[in-house]
């Protein structure tokens, strides 16, 4: 922290010709050692020419009680970076209350395809209508970005939780991937419908699948006897995979029903108890 290795890691980072490597290296070995210069910092970070770097600045300044330009932090929305900094500089903007709330809902009528997600997900948690039919739109374009796809799915369940669980309800037929759609509602804490039984006992694999999470959450060691029909059954293998591994984290109350199948005339069944109880280092010698 003396003043020569200051001096150095901000030469370093400054020099337009370092690889950006070095240079993103230098930048959060300033932030760390001047903590008294971290608005300047992320001004300057914010504003920089390299994608990378405006990611680095957004996401420091997002950890602390910084408030940047809205100018500034429109750097790090721009195509170019990656979908985390975007996230970070939405949420600096919000900070600065109402004019950083008219530009993020800005996005979502004139902003490009990623800037209309960002803005939605960083919206979201003023439990935004505007941003409920946008991510809602999202859940079914193919992004390249996987991270996209996956904190649109999480700011919906945390978010619209009851509204998710009535969009099934009232759409189910209509949505095109049902998949997707109940994987989100997996995550929320909203109780289960009828109609997600119908799914678990009569829809294709990737929809059994999600309906079983959803009812696992619900009845939990209740549910055990219809994981092991999933298990005996041994198809459709998605199905009985997450059968298994929903059973693998009940390991308390799953034991007894294990013991149980060990002696199953379903080989199936056998299967998934030696399987298990060799995970859990359970399995005896007279077993195996």
């Amino acid at each position: 922290g003396d003043s020569e290795v200051i001096e150095l890691a901000s030469a370093m980072y400054r020099d337009q010709d370092r690889h950006l490597r070095a240079r993103g290296a230098a930048y959060q070995a300033l932030w760390r050692l001047l903590p008294e210069d971290h608005e300047s910092l992320a001004i300057e970070g914010l504003n920089d020419a390299a994608p990378t770097i405006r990611l680095t600045a957004a996401f420091c300044a997002s950890r602390e009680d910084l408030v940047p330009p809205i100018a500034a932090c429109l750097k790090a929305f721009e195509r170019g970076v990656v979908w985390w900094g975007r996230r970070c500089a939405g949420e600096l903007i919000l900070r600065h209350g109402e004019p950083g709330l008219r530009v993020m809902e800005g996005f979502l009528d004139t902003g490009t395809a990623e800037e209309r997600s960002t803005a939605a997900v960083v919206l979201a948690g003023s439990g935004s209508s505007r941003a409920f039919e946008v991510l809602k739109q999202e859940l079914f374009e193919q992004h390249p970005e996987r991270i996209r796809m996956l904190n649109v799915s999480i700011s919906l369940a945390e978010h619209y939780g009851e509204d998710v669980a009535r969009w099934i309800e009232e759409e189910s037929g209509e949505v095109p991937d049902l998949s997707r759609l109940l994987w989100t509602l997996s995550r929320t804490r909203t109780e289960p419908s009828p109609l997600i039984d119908g799914f678990f006992e009569d829809g294709p694999p990737a929809v059994r699948t999600s309906a079983l999470r959803i009812l696992v959450r619900h009845h939990g060691a209740g549910f055990l006897p219809q994981l092991r029909r999933c298990l005996a059954e041994g198809r459709p293998r998605k199905v009985a995979q997450e059968a298994f591994w929903q059973v693998n984290r009940m390991r308390e109350e799953a034991r007894p029903m294990l013991q149980e199948m060990l002696g199953s005339e379903l080989w199936t069944e056998r299967k998934a108890a030696v399987c298990l109880l060799r995970r859990w280092g359970e399995l005896t010698e007279d077993q195996r």
